[in-house]
């Protein structure tokens, strides 16, 4: 099975090659798929039918084409980061858009996030809870921003554990069983392709039974950490490796490569005053602030966990991505149903215009206003 975008002169390329997918008396079954929201794609398909020994077959074939792409998503997201509600990314032309963009999100390496510091005490189970929503919001982002750097936030710190992404982390473990020679860890040119390929968000066209929306951050080893910062490489033929080793080892790294991120959570008024109508504030470049005074954050689970003493539940992990968004630099978007609309009612998903935003940063039209509240406008006074 080979394909190629349509309208273009590129060549086929092999999606799978050399694949028996059907038994005797069997129905074989090869899944294929091409970039979210692509739909211009030439497929060619190529059907060898023999037995073993080379001798030719002589049982009916059927060859069936089925276009799934209707449900592709769906049973994707629910076998990866179950988030498929706050991404709705339908007709995206991903690759057709230009790497890298040059704004102050897309840049970035290594993000540290600080939530110790607190002012309404997190017990264990809650802090794992608040690390993991944070995870799963660079995540969503890393996916939306469809024109940053491949090593885009390769690398994030959660109270001082470090994370990456698990294709790198997947890379990491095998470059690790390269042999060092003389002491110094040298790596060629293939393992800098295949990291670059492996942080690419959007696979061009793969074979088998998901694409890659969506990845998980997993603990990044400190065997691994310390092989990274063992290597040798060089920023102009290694540039992706060499970033990699910058955000892991938290050294060499140039302006704009490094942001931090504070989070608190507020036994009291925040920094957009008393209102107890605002869920979290956005206070300044680093800092956001979670009013847990009136609310209780949730993370639903067999065991759910909350945060906050308030009356009104609301979901942890919609909050933290919101104002994750803030922290990229947008503001609000009051239209359509951006996850960046400044109140909960409206607030569902990072849709088109969100992106549209995001990447229009990249012409200087960004913007950061502080404070920003998020709100639950239906609350009139506190209960």
């Amino acid at each position: 099975m080979t394909a190629k975008m349509a309208e273009t002169s590129d060549p086929f390329s092999a999606v799978c090659k050399d694949r028996r997918v059907g038994e005797q008396s069997k129905v074989g079954t090869l899944h294929a798929n091409a970039p979210l929201g692509s739909t211009d794609v030439l497929w060619r398909i190529e059907v060898r039918i023999g037995r073993a020994g080379g001798r030719k077959g002589s049982s009916p074939f059927t060859l069936t084409v089925w276009d799934v792409s209707a449900v592709r998503e769906e049973s994707a997201w629910k076998r990866g980061v179950p988030l498929h509600g706050m991404l709705c990314l339908d007709g995206i032309p991903e690759m057709e858009r230009k790497r890298p963009a040059s704004h102050q999100f897309s840049d970035r390496i290594r993000l540290e996030v600080n939530a110790e510091q607190s002012t309404y005490r997190l017990a264990a189970e809650q802090q794992a809870a608040l690390s993991n929503s944070v995870l799963n919001s660079v995540a969503l982002w890393v996916r939306a921003c469809i024109a940053c750097r491949v090593e885009h936030l390769v690398v994030v710190l959660v109270d001082g554990r470090a994370y990456t992404r698990a294709s790198a982390n997947a890379w990491l473990q095998s470059a690790m069983k390269v042999p060092p020679g003389s002491g110094i860890v040298l790596l060629g040119p293939e393992q800098e392709k295949a990291l670059e390929q492996a942080l690419q968000p959007v696979i061009m066209l793969n074979a088998g039974n998901r694409g890659k929306e969506l990845e998980r951050y997993e603990p990044l080893p400190e065997a691994g950490k310390t092989f990274l910062c063992s290597l040798t490489t060089s920023p102009s033929s290694q540039r992706t490796v060499d970033a990699f080793k910058r955000a892991a080892c938290g050294a060499g790294m140039v302006r704009g490569e490094l942001s931090k991120i504070r989070v608190r959570f507020r036994d009291g008024p925040t920094a957009c005053g008393d209102d107890p109508n605002v869920i979290a504030c956005r206070s300044d470049l680093e800092l956001t602030e979670y009013n847990a005074r009136d609310y209780r954050f949730v993370v639903p689970g067999t065991r759910p966990v909350t945060i906050g003493s308030g009356s009104l539940e609301v979901d942890l992990q919609h909050v933290v991505a919101h104002e994750m968004g803030h922290w990229i630099g947008l503001s609000h978007i009051e239209s359509d149903q951006s996850l960046m609309a400044s109140s909960m009612e409206r607030s569902r998903c990072i849709d088109t215009q969100t992106v549209d935003r995001l990447l229009a940063q990249g012409d200087g039209a960004g913007e950061a206003k502080f404070p920003q509240a998020f709100t639950m406008k239906r609350r009139q006074g506190r209960q």
